[in-house]
């Protein structure tokens, strides 16, 4: 939820005076941060056989695909930052989105199993 939440404030930012440069790199902070809990939750998960292999599979594909996504989302960023350039962010934010949301599957998988860190939103 908290992707969806910071890529909505990305896209209402967008339409207004503030710039959205500073939500675009919080929004990266945020989607590293999910990432790396849902990383480490699967792992817990297929330790304990609360995660099935298959599953797993899954999460393991997109998870080798997560890191060039994510430095393509960064180098868009910080392109957009240096040009102050409204396009380029918004290609961003929509790269950003199908990131979250195909993210948000597996963190939502590992929310339903307990498996978070305590204090995970």
């Amino acid at each position: 939820m908290k992707i969806f939440f910071t890529v909505a404030v990305l896209l209402v930012s967008a339409c207004t005076n503030v710039t959205p440069f500073i939500v675009s790199g919080q929004s990266l902070t945020a989607l590293d941060n999910q990432f790396a809990d849902t990383g480490a939750a699967m792992n817990a998960g297929l330790d304990a056989n609360k995660v099935t292999k298959e599953d797993y599979r899954k999460w393991a594909e997109f998870a080798k695909r997560f890191k060039p996504l994510e430095d393509v989302a960064y180098k868009a960023w910080t392109t957009a930052v240096e040009l102050n350039d409204l396009a380029v962010a918004g290609k961003f934010g929509e790269a950003l989105a199908l990131l979250g949301a195909e993210l948000m599957a597996f963190y939502q998988q590992m929310k339903a199993a307990n498996l978070l860190p305590a204090g995970a939103p």
